[in-house]
């Protein structure tokens, strides 16, 4: 374990003292995690610390449907004193309640319900199955690997409180070496930690460490990518709670977003979606609960209905995508 602090918009260095897999970092206001793409700088190494670890849980722990691979860590430090690390909380979010409405059954279109075409139609998970979701409807196996491929890793990502394209350089090692994939989490006291899976990770990584001094970049979730991918789901739990492909205006807008997002080419900017950007995506930090998919309302705590959309698997909340007589037609509502 190894503690730094964090400074604004830099790289991490950390002294370190034993291999853990977990490294520790005390809070620094200036720092902004939530820009896309943000890569780091360097800051100075601060006193080490050891712990071992006592207990964790997660989807990748004991496979826990909804919750990041890893949710909380405990520590036991020299002394017998305990540090926990738990998700990361947003501090201007607020608790809603997601009153359900309707629980659309799986169906077979008969085509994708994305692009239309009726050959090679392929099991189509809603949410994607990290998230909590399963099987709920058919689409083709081009939407659903290439487009699924290209946005659902970002929104699994953003989900999870990740950070990707890791790379640490310090020591004799040359170079930057990548590691696996890292996990920001925090302690009630206001301390970071990022969880690395050493399995994955350089060979390098623990002579890196044990160097003292410790350079970290990284770039954080892609609000324009894993946007779209609550757009996907979105759409797919629409067409479900019609019971067909609907034929309007935005729904057209909605599919050629997600066309575009499928057929992009590396060498071209991600398409951006307007619709993607204006949709309401919340998180919950339990376990999934509640059917995979179903029509919900937002309400407050006097029961006031503040937003209309997808509940997935109590884990994730999307705003509803196309128009808003659409949402009050789900039958029997």
């Amino acid at each position: 374990m190894c503690p730094a602090r964090l400074g604004g918009g830099s790289a991490r260095s950390c002294q370190h003292g034993t291999p853990q897999g977990v490294v520790g970092l005390a809070h620094d206001e200036s720092v902004g995690l939530d820009e896309p793409g943000r890569e780091d700088g360097r800051v100075p190494a601060a006193s080490p610390w050891q712990g071992h670890v006592q207990s964790v849980s997660g989807r990748g722990i004991d496979g826990t449907r909804g919750l990041a691979p890893v949710h909380e860590v405990a520590l036991s430090r020299p002394g017998g004193s305990e540090l926990r690390f738990e998700r990361v909380r947003d501090i201007d979010a607020a608790d809603v309640r997601a009153h359900l409405i309707g629980v659309p059954a799986f169906q077979d279109f008969g085509r994708c319900p994305i692009c239309g075409t009726a050959s090679d139609l392929t099991r189509e998970h809603v949410p994607q199955g990290d998230l909590g979701g399963g099987v709920m409807t058919m689409t083709c196996r081009t939407c659903n690997n290439r487009l699924g491929s290209r946005v659902e890793g970002e929104l699994r990502d953003w989900f999870d409180d990740a950070i990707g394209s890791v790379r640490f350089s310090g020591g004799d090692v040359p170079g930057r070496r990548r590691v696996g994939r890292v996990l920001l989490r925090t302690t009630v006291e206001g301390e970071f930690g990022l969880i690395i899976d050493p399995g994955k990770s350089d060979a390098e990584l623990r002579a890196m460490l044990a160097s003292g001094q410790l350079e970290m970049h990284y770039r954080t979730p892609i609000a324009t990518v894993w946007r779209l991918a609550a757009l996907k789901h979105a759409y797919l739990g629409a067409c479900l709670s019609l019971g067909e492909i609907p034929d309007s205006p935005l729904a057209g807008r909605v599919r050629a977003d997600l066309i575009a997002a499928r057929d992009w080419e590396r060498s071209r900017p991600f398409p951006e979606s307007r619709i993607a950007g204006g949709l309401r995506v919340a998180r919950s930090y339990r376990a999934a609960q509640g059917p995979r998919v179903a029509l919900a309302a937002l309400v407050d705590d006097e029961a006031v209905m503040q937003d209309g959309g997808l509940s997935f698997a109590g884990t994730l909340f999307v705003s509803w995508p196309l128009e808003a007589e659409l949402f009050w037609s789900f039958p029997g509502h």
